[in-house]
């Protein structure tokens, strides 16, 4: 049963501790420790702290460590009595305001209460002490002082809440704030955003409507161009000219095409240079001479200053010559009849500076940077009015950063001209000298014409098919066709031509699969797998390469393509003829 009793003792859980009651300081300052003592035995009952000092020397150090809620005091104490010891007491800022209550056997004169009162005493207690009255007059004072106290430390309390609450709102006026200029700024951004969007919708409509213009206008030549033909007689000399204007906006139309390609490519950051060492001069005479047509037109002088000695950049021979032709194509569409042109190049500060200056119509200051940009065209004020898709700058400007160089647009003003100038990295020093400065030339030379070859051409569209085959039975070489990719194959088992020319989007069996097929064929590994379609981005090129394709001709295929075709495969087919010969 004890056991039991224990056990639910020791199960009951713990009472809270009881909170610890405050307590103020009280000294109490006599030279007798009989009356000290006397003193501390009243006053225990109070509960408080009790600090004795025997002397007046000793309160005055007790003061100067402690803070007292009241103070009694001997007034007649040996070297220092009570009054002097008040005084300095009193004379200190931090107890100035501690009550002091004299203890004195003495019945002092009125005189001499009047000059205790004066000296900061608060009450006099005549020994003996009577307890009751010395408990009751110590009680006020221990009372007012834990008051105090609760009430300083209320206060303080309050003081950390509102400087805590001032914190609070300081923090979400400080989120607020951040929070609304933050919408602000997103305020901001959603306007740039909107009138960026607006403005490529904007040049978006401008460029569809330029694009619509530039091939509609080859294309009414095209057509026209074939149904005079159609009203021909053979040998009529209108056909030729129809057949001349035919291969002429053709072209154009390939040239539209290829810029456009372009200038996505570059964006997107799909162009690769074939870097060679290339002479600035001859660049230069040659994408002259290539441009001379439309440089001279309307009487427009136009002049060349090089320096005798080359200037050799690391250039891609096709991208420089595009550049130089967009910067003399621009130059001639905006200078009047009459005007100058000239193009000059030097050297400066380990670059090769190429020039343009033009006496056109010049550029406000104001659009100065607005020239680069894709599909942006300034208007000619000459008879000759602005044509183009406005992204020949823009091919500039992507092209010349491409060769780590810089392109520059300086104009003073409206009829005042214009000038391009081009900064390009000089080419590094060679430490062979087998690597001359080669001669840049994108044009295509005919040699002596090539063997017959055996061609099958699998194309699904009549008209391209009918155009191609034609094209090569003109250069001299026969032609098997087949309009998909099931017959395209049966076609290339029976006839093993030299040359397979396939169109990718084959119905029945797709360009990939076909190449694919043949391959894995060994009679016919001697024929050359060539590609032909619209698709001609290095990804296209790639795909078809890895199906089994040698080559890739994007389409419109043109004459130069073929030639340029057929010596190769020529060139393919001697070798091994060579090697034997040798052997």
């Amino acid at each position: 049963m004890g056991d039991t009793v224990s056990a639910i003792d020791d199960a009951t859980p713990p009472r809270p501790a009881a909170p610890i009651a405050p307590r103020v300081k009280l000294l109490l300052v006599d030279d007798h420790p009989d009356q000290l003592l006397v003193l501390e035995t009243l006053l225990a009952e109070l509960g408080q702290e009790l600090i004795r000092a025997n002397s007046g020397r000793e309160a005055l150090r007790q003061c100067l460590q402690h803070d007292f809620a009241l103070i009694l005091m001997d007034v007649n104490m040996p070297g220092m009595d009570g009054f002097e010891t008040a005084s300095l007491i009193r004379s200190r800022p931090k107890s100035r305001q501690t009550p002091i209550i004299f203890v004195t056997a003495y019945d002092e004169t009125e005189t001499h209460v009047a000059r205790g009162y004066s000296l900061g005493a608060v009450d006099y207690i005549h020994t003996p002490v009577l307890p009751e009255v010395l408990l009751a007059k110590a009680s006020v004072f221990v009372d007012l002082a834990l008051r105090t106290a609760e009430v300083k430390c209320q206060a303080e309390e309050l003081e950390e809440r509102v400087a805590e609450r001032t914190r609070e709102l300081q923090e979400l006026n400080a989120t607020l704030a951040a929070e609304i200029a933050q919408r602000e700024s997103v305020a901001q951004d959603r306007i740039r955003l909107l009138a960026a969007a607006e403005e490529g919708v904007r040049r978006r409509d401008d460029f569809l409507a330029i694009l619509a213009h530039e091939l509609r206008n080859p294309l009414a030549s095209i057509v026209s161009g074939a149904e005079l033909l159609q009203l021909c007689d053979d040998g009529d000399p209108a056909s030729e000219q129809a057949r001349e204007v035919i291969a002429r906006q053709a072209q154009h139309m390939t040239s539209l095409l290829r810029d456009l390609l372009d200038v996505s490519r570059i964006t997107r950051g799909k162009i690769e240079l074939h870097l060679e060492m290339v002479d600035v001069g001859r660049a230069i005479k040659e994408a002259v001479q290539n441009a001379a047509s439309d440089l001279t037109r309307d009487g427009r002088e136009v002049t060349v200053r090089l320096p005798e000695t080359p200037i050799a950049i690391d250039a891609d021979p096709t991208r420089l010559h595009q550049v130089l032709i967009n910067l003399l194509g621009n130059a001639a569409k905006f200078t009047p009849p009459r005007g100058r042109i000239e193009i000059a190049a030097d050297r400066d500060e380990g670059h090769a500076r190429i020039q343009v200056r033009d006496s056109g119509i010049g550029i406000p200051e104001e659009r100065l940077d607005d020239v680069f940009e894709p599909f942006v065209q300034l208007k000619a004020n000459h008879s000759r009015p602005s044509s183009g898709l406005g992204i020949g700058l823009t091919m500039v400007r992507n092209l010349v950063e491409l060769h780590r160089g810089r392109v520059a647009v300086n104009s003073r003003g409206e009829n005042q001209g214009t000038e391009f100038t081009v900064h390009i990295p000089l080419a590094a020093p060679r430490v062979s000298a087998e690597s001359p400065v080669k001669l840049f030339s994108a044009q295509s030379s005919d040699g002596p014409g090539p063997r017959a070859l055996r061609f099958v051409v699998i194309e699904d569209n009549d008209d391209i098919r009918s155009t191609v085959v034609e094209l090569i039975r003109k250069l001299g070489h026969d032609v098997w066709i087949a309009s998909d990719g099931p017959s395209g194959i049966e076609i290339i088992e029976r006839a093993r031509p030299d040359v397979a020319l396939v169109d990718i989007g084959l119905p029945g069996l797709d360009g990939y699969e076909l190449a694919r097929r043949i391959s894995a064929i060994p009679a016919l590994k001697a024929t050359r797998l060539v590609a032909m379609t619209g698709y001609g981005q290095p990804e296209d090129r790639r795909r078809a390469i890895e199906a089994g394709f040698q080559s890739h001709l994007v389409k419109p295929v043109s004459l130069d393509d073929f030639r340029q075709l057929t010596r190769e495969i020529a060139s393919d087919h001697e070798k091994p003829a060579s090697r034997a010969a040798v052997s």
